[in-house]
């Protein structure tokens, strides 16, 4: 603490003083577990908290070591004490702790030149702020700048700065998931598969194993996997060899599922498979548990003998090994290799170890290993117990999943386990040393590939599985297909609460994230239902209804036999019960209908639009001045603007075919609701919610008395025909 304020001036000693309490406050704290009960510890001193955090600079990558992407020395101490003391009082799954960690010390660093957290101002926190911006996406900007604000709430009322008042300046990133329009549609887009790619998948799959590599069943197989029900990629991986599940359901029929552990907190379930992808998935599995025999093979060998690994022939237990013999166990012959020299003019044959490569292939075998590069330095005892004690490093027989808490598969039974380099183009399979793809695995062979060489120069030259069978460059994410089933079922008519829990979510407001729809297939559903439910107290354009003139149902839900053409197009308004409500206003009326393809109509509502922007100056002018009820005008002329735009967009559209009906979906709101608006009034709750508060058993009891106003009419009919 010493060293903290040592030399000091004396209008910071008390924000210092603070400052150092409050470290070695939070230094005497337990230290915070790891997101996952599979990942070790940490050390508190180290910058790299092990599935906690990292203490690392604005923008490095989360995979780079180094004192040079640490954060600051001198605001290091507050950053640890900082998160420890958040996360240990009020815990939350993602920490936007260090978000805001990172951008404030950027700041300092720029404003001051060194990181002092006891110098921290507005000026700092605003351009804190602005470097959230540049860095981080909308949504996620924003939470940094809320953390920011819970930071200097947090520095005020401990002492360590002047106190102050600051809010954060960053809006909410915009909710994009129900957008209509482009941005609606590059949305779903970015999240649905591109179809063509799925389709070349479906012709790959079905050339048959003969025709597929070792990695093109892999990957095919996942997919035809993750095509048969709403998986996340990632839980591929906790199946079993023997997960398909038959059962009756209450018919008698037989239905086929896959016993699935669902991670994100919802446990194990069966997810039962549509009838059309029955044969797919029992052969996606078979080719699955074809790949894996090998590696579950070796498991059980090891769960059974300590002596799993095979014996040269002719070589007792205890018997020192040649390195030949060595290399052979651990599953390199090195026999093979064969090289011919020329030696005084004549050609010689080198074979084995006498190879270069035979021997360099060796040391690196038996370096991994840990055992001498020399002929007779183990017996067969020994290398079992080498060999078994690298494999039970990582929790075997149970496969070490880094996320899936709770999840417990054996080598021996997982769909999935493999031997090390099974897929590599390269490399030789291991013989010893078991491997599980991961996620990755899939993402990597749908895309091109991205990884470098070691030197960072080029690019490995990976292929993809579309590369490799002569398609055309495109990409998936095992992801998206998660969100193209979730919209088919949509689409299908699944109920949300079935959908969830064939989704495996523990929490079904996630669902409404996966939905998918477009704006046409929605409104095919609202004209399937034929009703729509308007809410009286929205404002402005809640939607465009295109509809085409087959029944004047689609054009006007109150289904009015009359019409008659207006100014920018058609009124369908009835006169036989009701005047206009909107005389000369037709511009705002949810009753009038404009046809696309009539020029000069089209060019009337430009010349509305330009001669309401012209007087929106003027209204403008005149909230300025503070003129009464200004406001009021300035508001219905901005609404105006707004659907004139709206429809010249629409009818200005080329993907809209001339003839159709377009109409702007305004909620009709009653002449009771503009009285009770313009006096302040509530609005009169809907009967059919009193009916439903009531209930009639149809018992005569529950009326004790007359209702008095019944009484009062039959009496004013008296008095009038008296």
């Amino acid at each position: 603490m010493s060293e903290l304020i040592k030399f000091i001036p004396r209008h910071e000693f008390e924000y210092k003083l603070n400052l150092a309490s409050f470290i070695e406050l939070c230094e005497s704290y337990p230290h915070l577990l790891p997101v996952k009960a599979s990942q070790g510890g940490y050390s508190y001193d180290s910058a790299y908290w092990s599935g906690v955090v990292n203490f690392t600079k604005l923008g490095v990558n989360a995979r780079k070591r180094g004192k040079e992407f640490e954060l600051d020395a001198m605001i290091m101490p507050f950053a640890k004490a900082y998160f420890t003391y958040q996360q240990s009082h009020a815990p939350t799954k993602v920490k936007n702790e260090s978000k805001a960690l990172r951008v404030i010390e950027q700041a300092l660093i720029q404003a001051n030149a060194i990181a002092d957290i006891t110098q921290v101002t507005p000026t700092v926190l605003d351009n804190a702020a602005q470097l959230a911006r540049e860095h981080y996406a909308p949504q996620a900007a924003y939470h940094c700048g809320s953390e920011l604000e819970v930071m200097c709430r947090f520095l005020c009322e401990h002492k360590i700065i002047k106190n102050f008042t600051w809010k954060n300046p960053i809006n909410r990133g915009e909710d994009i998931i129900e957008k209509v329009g482009d941005k609606g549609k590059e949305y779903r887009d970015k999240k649905l598969p591109n179809d063509d790619a799925l389709v070349a998948i479906a012709e790959i799959f079905a050339l048959g194993e003969e025709c597929l590599s070792l990695r093109d069943i892999f990957t095919t197989s996942c997919i035809a996997l993750l095509m048969a029900a709403p998986a996340r990629g990632s839980e591929l991986f906790y199946l079993k060899a023997d997960c398909i599940e038959i059962s009756k359901d209450a018919k008698g029929k037989n239905q086929l599922g896959l016993r699935w552990f669902s991670g994100k907190g919802y446990g194990y379930e069966v997810e039962w498979i549509p009838e059309c992808m029955w044969d797919v998935v029992q052969e996606a599995v078979r080719r699955l548990n074809k790949l894996s025999a090998d590696a579950r093979e070796f498991a059980k060998a090891v769960e059974k003998s300590p002596y799993f690994l095979p014996c040269p022939s002719g070589v007792a237990l205890n018997e020192k090994l040649t390195k030949e013999q060595v290399s052979l166990v651990l599953g390199l012959d090195v026999s093979v290799f064969e090289e011919h020299r020329e030696i005084k003019g004549e050609v010689v044959v080198k074979k084995g170890l006498e190879t270069k490569k035979g021997q360099t292939l060796s040391n690196q075998l038996l370096k991994r290993y840990g055992i001498q590069r020399k002929h007779y330095e183990v017996t067969m005892i020994e290398l079992n117990e080498i060999v078994h004690k690298k494999i039970i490093e990582n929790g075997f027989p149970y496969i070490a999943y880094k996320a899936g808490d709770g999840i417990k598969v054996k080598w021996s039974d997982a769909l999935f386990s493999q031997m090390a380099n099974a897929f590599h183009s390269v490399k030789r399979t291991s013989a010893t040393e078991l491997w599980i793809p991961s996620i990755g695995t899939i993402n990597e062979d749908l895309a091109t590939t991205k990884k470098k060489t070691k030197d960072g120069d080029g690019m490995t030259n990976q292929l993809s599985l579309f590369e490799r069978h002569n398609y055309q460059s495109m990409k998936v994410l095992s992801h998206q297909l998660r969100h193209l089933l979730n919209t088919m079922a949509k689409v299908g008519g699944m109920s949300d609460t079935l959908l969830t829990r064939w989704s495996g979510r523990a929490d079904p407001r996630q669902t409404r994230v996966y939905n998918h729809q477009s704006p046409e297939q929605l409104n095919a559903k609202v004209r399937a239902i034929k009703k729509t439910h308007y809410d009286n107290t929205s404002l402005g354009i809640t939607e465009f209804v295109v509809a085409t003139p087959e029944t004047l149902q689609e054009i006007n839900a109150d289904a009015n036999i009359t019409a008659h053409v207006t100014e920018f197009g058609a009124c369908i308004h009835s006169y036989v019960l009701n005047p206009c409500e909107k005389h000369r206003d037709c511009v705002n009326c949810e009753e009038q209908v404009c046809e696309k393809g009539d020029d000069e109509k089209l060019q009337r509502l430009k010349e509305k639009l330009a001669y309401e922007e012209m007087l929106l100056i003027g209204d403008q002018k005149a909230v300025d001045d503070g003129l009464v009820n200004a406001e009021a005008f300035l508001n219905k002329r901005l609404l105006t603007i707004e659907r004139c735009k709206g429809l010249i967009e629409k009818l200005e559209d080329d993907s809209i075919p001339d003839g159709s009906l377009v109409k702007l979906a305004i909620d009709k709101v009653s002449r009771l609701d503009k009285a009770l608006d313009i006096n302040g009034k509530k609005r009169l709750s809907k009967l059919e919610a009193q009916k439903k508060e009531v209930s009639f058993s149809g018992t005569a009891e529950q009326m004790r008395t007359k209702p008095k106003a019944l009484e009062r009419l039959k009496a004013l009919r008296g008095m009038k025909r008296g």
